[in-house]
């Protein structure tokens, strides 16, 4: 093959054809697609160098280094950014330095304004842009680095099922769910009756109570959805616990864990699965286009693989994956919910 044939990388001229969409450009762009990543085949990286780490990467099946996939070609010439899997705009640390260097720079003008007693009106302008721009900056490059760094990651590999005598310790692991936002929300409601009980004497009864047993409300909601959840790993059990159900699923029967957006799925040797989350589902209130979570998916199975690798398994004469009720939250959330009405129908 003759060089400037068949190959799009070295090539200098293109033809028109059903996958390019311009002519004379030396890396033609697919179709309804505006920008590729670099971990995809057809994507040469910026520059020679990381060109090389990233072919040498995947031909080897060795992970790519960050700095070698975070510069792309987009439409046959350099970008300072292309996309992520999810539509979203990757934040190279080109276009990070130079969205924050423009903001820094509003920042200086903002300063001069200030210095030559501009009135504040006219000179918030530049500063809430330039703050605006700075967040942006970190907030994407932040963004970016997770999920170049994990979104090609495959989950841990479970452990093999060897069974080991009774009398072996560690029998029981417990990994947390992620559950941040929850405790942040708690955190906020606690604030309520804080207040409630410093004005306890300025403000009406009515109110003051109904103020401490709604929070106590919100309190246990945010429990539910957030701490409760959990996964124990015991000998015989891999337990996956929400707020209201436990799924126990035999380790003599785990196969392994897949990613399924932005749950797992548990696979089984039966051909069965189940399917959990890793967050809390407070997360999902609002728009979720961007959202991701694949750095959390792939440190929450490498903390449960871990802890299966901790506790020798024990085969188990029951062999089924099981759904019950786990009867303690759910007494808790009645309890509250009672106790909230019980209140507000005897202050009504």
């Amino acid at each position: 093959m003759r060089r400037g044939e068949g190959d799009p990388v070295r090539s200098r001229r293109t033809k028109r054809g059903p996958n390019s969409n311009h002519v004379g450009r030396r890396f033609p762009r697919p179709a309804n697609q505006p920008g590729r990543r670099l971990a995809d085949t057809d994507v040469p990286c910026a520059s020679r160098c990381a060109r090389a780490v990233a072919l040498a990467g995947r031909a080897s099946g060795l992970p790519i280094p960050l700095w070698a996939r975070s510069t792309v070609i987009v439409m046959g010439r350099r970008s300072i950014s292309g996309y992520h899997d999810n539509g979203a705009l990757i934040w190279t640390w080109r276009l990070s330095l130079t969205v924050g260097g423009a903001g820094l720079l509003l920042g200086a003008v903002t300063a001069v304004l200030w210095a030559v007693g501009v009135r504040v009106g006219a000179s918030a302008l530049p500063a809430v842009l330039g703050i605006l721009a700075l967040f942006l900056a970190v907030n994407g490059r932040i963004y970016s680095a997770i999920l170049l760094r994990y979104e090609q990651e495959r989950l841990p590999a479970v452990p093999a099922f060897v069974p080991g005598p009774s009398g072996l310790r560690p029998r029981r692991r417990v990994v947390r769910r992620w559950s941040g936002v929850a405790w942040l929300m708690m955190a906020i409601v606690v604030c309520l009756p804080v207040s409630v009980v410093t004005n306890w004497t300025a403000e009406p009864k009515g109110m003051q109570v109904g103020g401490v047993t709604g929070s106590v409300l919100a309190i246990a909601a945010c429990w539910l959805l957030g701490p409760a959840a959990r996964f124990v790993i015991t000998r015989e059990h891999l337990h996956i616990d929400t707020g209201f159900r436990r799924t126990s699923l035999p380790r003599k029967l785990l196969a392994g864990f897949l990613a399924d957006g932005r749950n797992v799925r548990a696979e089984l040797t039966d051909g069965d699965h189940r399917n959990f989350r890793v967050d809390s589902p407070l997360l999902e209130a609002g728009s979720n286009r961007y959202r991701s979570n694949v750095r959390c998916r792939f440190r929450t199975i490498q903390a449960i693989v871990r802890a299966l690798g901790e506790v020798p398994p024990l085969d188990t004469d029951r062999p089924l994956a099981v759904t019950r009720a786990r009867w303690g939250p759910i007494t808790l959330a009645a309890g509250a919910v009672l106790a909230t009405a019980f209140v507000t129908t005897l202050l009504a």
